[in-house]
């Protein structure tokens, strides 16, 4: 029980924290629009935050991003992020030029600096949870293909990219297409390992396996927050942290704990 109270917690600390942040942020653009000569009243910069900016976020990593991972357009997502924060920019600016009653140029200059300071860490928070989700759906995706070649050649591949991108291959080509043991596969922001097991088994012998996705660069900053795996019973795991995760850990729908050395 204390893993979906804690999930709870997390949640509405998260909208508490949300919330919060909003009305710092039309405070400061109000401050910012009185500066300047704006007659805007603090409901209307409030109205014209939600429409101009936090509408156009939720739209685009709520429903566009995760259309583009579905559609396998991974490729595609960095230039996304750039248009979805050019986009939301010049939408807060020129609603804010609205309301304050004056032309959206006046406004550009100034009120776009303060944008990007509120704007940036959305756009990377939003580029962190899109990794997440991608790593959750590569894990899933890879562990059904080893599950098909093993029942088509009854254990598990040996070689990850001899086995399962060659003759026999049984991955989509796109995804994780490389040599994901030894130092491992980098893929969008992620380190993928595969080990089958027990250690030393052959071609017809690997009775087990763990594939693992931990963030080449941890934390809120970084790549991505937490640390995937998978393995024969198809759950997968996490943790926060970038130290990998554990059998022993969380599933990806339950509330993480810290990764077991992050824990330290």
């Amino acid at each position: 029980m204390a893993r979906p109270c804690a999930w709870l917690v997390m949640m509405l600390v998260g909208a508490v924290g949300g919330l919060l942040g909003f009305y710092v942020k039309a405070w400061l653009f109000r401050w910012i629009g009185t500066w300047m000569g704006g007659q805007a009243t603090a409901a209307e910069v409030r109205a014209a935050l939600a429409w101009g900016g936090e509408l156009p976020a939720a739209v685009g990593f709520g429903l566009i991003w995760p259309l583009f991972v579905w559609a396998g357009l991974r490729t595609l997502i960095d230039g996304l992020s750039l248009l979805l924060g050019v986009y939301q920019v010049l939408m807060v600016c020129l609603t804010l030029a609205e309301v304050n009653r004056f032309s959206p140029w006046k406004a550009l200059v100034p009120m776009s600096g303060a944008v990007l300071v509120v704007a940036i860490p959305n756009i990377w928070r939003g580029r962190v949870e899109a990794n997440e989700r991608i790593a959750v759906e590569s894990l899933q995706q890879a562990g059904a293909a080893l599950e098909t070649f093993k029942r088509k050649s009854g254990a598990y591949p040996d070689s990850w990219y001899r086995d399962l991108y060659g003759g026999r291959a049984v991955l989509d080509p796109a995804l994780l297409n490389g040599d994901a043991q030894g130092s491992g596969l980098e893929a969008q922001g992620y380190l993928y390992r595969y080990a089958p097991g027990p250690n030393g088994c052959g071609e017809v012998t690997c009775s087990t396996f763990i594939l693992s996705a931990t963030p080449l660069q941890p934390g809120c900053t970084g790549t991505g927050r937490r640390s995937f795996l998978i393995d024969p019973s198809g759950i997968v795991r996490h943790c926060l942290g970038g130290t990998g995760a554990r059998r022993s850990d969380a599933r990806a729908s339950e509330a993480p704990s810290a990764c077991a050395d992050d824990a330290r």
